[in-house]
């Protein structure tokens, strides 16, 4: 059985909007738990994330203005490698690509 890993936290800038975070994630996690429009729930074997989303200013680069999202990570149950696993199944199904 898997230990809490209350230490655990992960924070992130992305240029992403609120609507196309909460879609890949529902692609990658069909049984993610969406508990408010700010908040979600990941889960893997024994490994849980929360994530809490919070819109940030918009990043202007020349004419392109692209959203942002400051998105917090929290391990609630599962063990660091555990978690991390999760972590990186997630980062593979946000990843875009670009040219």
């Amino acid at each position: 059985m898997s230990e809490p890993a209350p230490e655990f936290h992960v924070e992130r800038e992305m240029s992403v909007s609120r609507e196309d975070f909460l879609r890949q994630l529902r692609l990658a996690f069909p049984d993610c738990v969406l508990s408010r429009e700010d908040r979600a729930t990941i889960t893997d074997g024994p490994a849980r994330l929360e994530i809490r989303l919070t819109p940030l200013q918009p990043r202007t680069i020349a004419r392109l203005t692209l959203p942002c999202l400051k998105v917090s990570l929290r391990g609630t149950a599962g063990n660091d490698r555990e978690l991390a696993a999760l972590l990186a199944r997630m980062d593979l199904a946000m990843r875009r690509g670009g040219g």
